[in-house]
């Protein structure tokens, strides 16, 4: 929690990948990269956009997935990039 309030990416991304190793065993390194893109770029959208990591409203990843799509991102990359978001979630409440 404390990496969240200091806005520690490096430490979360760690966190998310020892729970991701942890919880799965054996995984693919470009597997683990796209998380940890996802999760990366979720806290920086967090960040510039004044959203509450520890309590996001719904209505802050709808605008997080719309942001990617003006962006040009495919569906298959959006839903990779929430999947990484949602990895660093359940890494979280891991720790």
């Amino acid at each position: 929690m404390a990496a969240v309030a200091e806005g520690d990416t490096v430490t979360l991304l760690d966190l998310l990948e020892a729970h991701h190793v942890r919880t799965h065993g054996h995984f693919s390194p470009e597997t683990l990269r796209k998380y940890r893109l996802g999760a990366r770029m979720w806290l920086t959208y967090a960040h510039e956009n004044a959203v509450k990591v520890l309590h996001p409203e719904a209505e802050d990843t709808d605008l997080w997935v719309r942001a990617m799509e003006v962006a040009g991102k495919s569906p298959a990359s959006v839903g990779v990039l929430l999947t990484g978001a949602r990895a660093l979630y359940a890494a979280l409440r891991w720790n």
